[in-house]
This record gives structure tokens, sequence and C-alpha cells, in this order.
């Protein structure tokens, strides 16, 4: 009935789903769904209201409601919260595998950007999309040859190793300079399906 006994509420427990009236003695509707995205922005929140206009109906599920069920057919409230717990699983799925992604791009960018290894991304054809300092120190290439698309990975590589895949092999490859050099390389395709189209 106030927005200080939501807060309490919330603060104490983890709530699988919240039901509220659009009207309240001492608040409303928005308010209530306001203070709930604060603390939890996956968590199913329907209204279950007597009536609710049109234009307060989308405004509501612009800020952030799920549904909303009137009074007088309530049969349509169990199935939409089942609906909605449903979601929220996948919803809280997806906001799990998005932070590990972040997680893992994070540190594969601070491998990336150290200077203990070589490392280049490129295109089946061998064009060069990305590289690092040492990449481009190893090989004799400048940033502005990287920007500038004229670094192709496969015209480094000898015939036979054109094909190289992720077993490690001690090779020659030619620099910008054509000057051969001896490096340790292992490669592996980031995108499988696309190796095979």
């Amino acid at each position: 009935e106030s927005l200080g006994a939501l807060r309490k509420a919330l603060e104490t427990e983890r709530w699988d789903c919240v039901l509220s009236d659009f009207s309240l003695p001492t608040c409303n509707g928005l308010d209530v769904l306001r203070t709930v995205r604060e603390r939890d922005p996956d968590v199913p929140f329907l209204f279950v209201s007597g009536s609710i206009g049109e234009e307060v109906a989308v405004a509501a599920m612009r800020a952030g409601a799920h549904d909303y069920i009137l009074k007088d057919n309530l049969a349509r409230l169990e199935p939409a919260v089942a609906r909605e717990l449903k979601d929220a699983v996948e919803r809280r799925q997806h906001r799990e595998t998005a932070r590990t992604l972040r997680q893992v791009e994070t540190k594969l960018r601070r491998v990336f950007e150290s200077r203990m290894i070589g490392m280049v991304f490129w295109r089946k054809d061998g064009t060069v999309l990305e590289a690092n300092e040492e990449f481009l120190r190893l090989t004799g290439y400048s940033s502005r040859d990287l920007h500038d698309g004229r670094i192709n990975w496969r015209a480094m590589l000898p015939a036979e190793h054109l094909d190289l895949q992720a077993a490690p092999a001690e090779i020659e490859i030619r620099t910008r300079q054509d000057a051969p050099r001896q490096v340790l390389v292992a490669s592996v395709p980031l995108d499988p399906a696309a190796q095979e189209r």
C-alpha cells in the first residue's frame, strides 16, 4: 500500500513475480513499477486493475510492465504469470550469458593488447582484419598498413602452410620487407561455419 513497504519487501526477500493494482492508497502503479525496476530489471511485473485506460496501459508497458490484467478477466492471470515466469528465466540466462561473454572478451582483449605474443585475425582470403602491436613488430608492418588493408596473412605464408589450422608449427614467413622470419604459428578458425562456405 506504500512505496516504503514495497522497498522493505524488496530488500528482505527475492520475489518471483510482482502483481500490482494501478490505483493504490498512497501512490500509483507507475511509481510501484519504477521502484521495482530499480531493484530488479527482470522480475515479471503485471498490473491487475479494475480499469486502466489505453494510454495508461501503453505507458505502463513502455515503463517495463510485462502485462496488465483486468479484474473482470482474472482467467488470464494464471497463464500470464506462467508465461512471464518462463520469460524471466530466459531473460536472466541471456543477461548472464552476455555478462560472461563480456568477461571473456575483456580477458581476450587484455591478451591481445599485451606484447607477449603476436595475434592476428584474418578472413579466409588472408585479409588481416585486426592485429596487435607485437604482430606488427614481428612482420614489419605499421598500424597505417593495417588501417589501409595492406596486410595479407596468406601472402606471408609458404605455400605448404596456407591451410595451417590449430597445430602449432615453426615456419618461415615473409615480412613487409620480404625478409624471412622464423616464427611459431598456431591457428584456429573462430567461425567454423564460415570456414565451410
